[in-house]
């Protein structure tokens, strides 16, 4: 009956169908798939999506719908970092050597710091007894990009 506009299915097969078209139920209810063509995965508009619950760090290269422990994410805008916000970056013969003096409590840290340049992305998870102390290999084009609990996605060009 669904199939020609009828009627609507049990809710408690909701969970099933939605594993056999691959979707989400929000999408079966809705009745279509928004393929997002016109993005076709480009690396430099990386998206990151951050769950406030369990700290999950999830990147899509075009705009997803992403939920995580129940809840709907939205992607996070980047902020450019002022002076005061950049993370320290030396060149140490070949490679990165990025720090910080931000603080690193339970309540107020960064949980990762990303490295993405036109090709690829690398994720470094950071824990709030850690200093943030991070060597990396040199790339050409790229840009940090990382995620203070307290003042959200920031970014700085290298």
């Amino acid at each position: 009956m669904w199939e020609t506009g009828n009627g609507c299915p049990d809710i408690a097969s909701l969970s099933a169908l939605s594993e056999v078209f691959g979707t989400d139920i929000g999408v079966l209810l809705s009745g279509g798939i928004d393929k997002k063509e016109t993005e076709k995965g480009n690396m430099k508009k990386l998206k990151f999506y951050v769950c406030s619950t369990c700290g999950n760090i999830i990147t899509a290269t075009s705009d997803a719908d992403i939920t995580c422990c129940g809840r709907r994410l939205g992607a996070l805008e980047a902020k450019k970092a002022d002076e005061s916000e950049k993370l320290s970056v030396q060149d140490i013969g070949g490679e990165l050597f990025i720090s910080s003096d931000h603080p690193m409590t339970k309540e107020h840290y960064i949980t990762f710091v990303a490295y993405v340049s036109d090709a690829s992305a690398t994720v470094f998870k950071q824990y709030p007894e850690w200093g943030l102390q991070i060597t990396m290999p040199l790339y050409r084009w790229g840009k940090l990009v990382w995620y203070c609990t307290e003042h959200g996605l920031f970014y700085q060009d290298l």
